[in-house]
């Protein structure tokens, strides 16, 4: 495949205008957020329009999450809220976690084997919430300070230049900070991307359901298709049926609190 041009965004780039950026680009990266030591995230300012515009766009979108956690623990709950965070939207590349050097957390000094622990406690708990795995940092920190992460993770790695010099496998490679995109007022990190991602489902939209009449029910179940900024609550109360029922009814759903667009949700008729 040929090499894919690619941007990622944060609020420091402030309101995009997505609709001329997506001619110039094939993708963006967009800043969920960053976690704190305790791995709890704090949205981006911009994380919701940039994911809400550049889908309208038609921009093929990952995500990442810039680290400042301090254990295995924190890399679990900051993947945990990222995935709630990210539910309703549909991603075509990885979810990242950035970690590197920063005022708050100098990583470099912690020691390979700690900064691993923190980084695959992370990306076990986003695969598992349905996400493909991702790190971000840049060439010496890969080479130097940390050690070996999960398998299958698609590695981002940052060199500002003309070249790649990182021995290891990527599939994004961070070329500039200083980038110039249309739509985007002042620089933008651009990207290349080397490996091919599928394209991500677009969600539906369906009017609100009714709400189910047990006596009047021809069926065991109803088939229901999450929509963006569903909850399995929200969908139980829209069809009258207690939660706990749900639940019952779709062992497949590990976690009640997570729900992805386009999973079907089977609804109880006959209560």
């Amino acid at each position: 495949m040929a090499d894919k041009f690619g941007i990622d965004v944060s609020y420091h780039q402030g309101t995009i205008d997505w609709e001329r950026a997506a001619k110039k680009i094939d993708f963006a990266v967009i800043r969920a957020g960053y976690c704190e030591y305790s791995g709890s995230l704090v949205v981006d300012k911009q994380f919701t329009a940039n994911m809400d515009s550049a889908a309208k766009a038609g921009v093929p979108v990952g995500a990442y999450i810039f680290s400042y956690a301090k254990t295995a623990s924190a890399g679990t709950i900051a993947a945990q809220e990222a995935a709630k965070a990210l539910s309703g939207y549909a991603l075509s590349l990885p979810v990242f976690f950035d970690m590197e050097d920063s005022s708050a957390v100098a990583y470099s000094g912690m020691g390979k084997s700690e900064n691993a622990a923190i980084a695959n406690a992370f990306l076990a708990a986003i695969q598992e919430a349905g996400y493909t795995p991702g790190f971000y940092s840049y060439k010496s920190f890969l080479e130097n300070s940390i050690g070996d992460i999960v398998g299958g993770t698609d590695i981002w790695v940052a060199q500002w230049g003309n070249s790649c010099t990182y021995k290891g496998d990527y599939a994004i490679w961070q070329n500039s900070a200083t980038g110039s995109v249309d739509g985007i007022s002042g620089a933008v990190d651009t990207n290349i991307c080397t490996k091919e991602y599928g394209n991500a489902a677009k969600p539906s939209t369906p009017a609100d359901p009714p709400k189910v009449d047990p006596d009047k029910a021809d069926a065991d179940f109803i088939e229901y298709r999450v929509v963006k900024n569903d909850t399995l609550t929200g969908i139980a109360a829209k069809h009258g049926v207690p939660l706990s029922l749900v639940i019952k009814a779709n062992p497949q759903i590990k976690n009640p609190n997570l729900i992805y667009v386009g999973d079907i949700v089977r609804i109880p008729c006959k209560l």
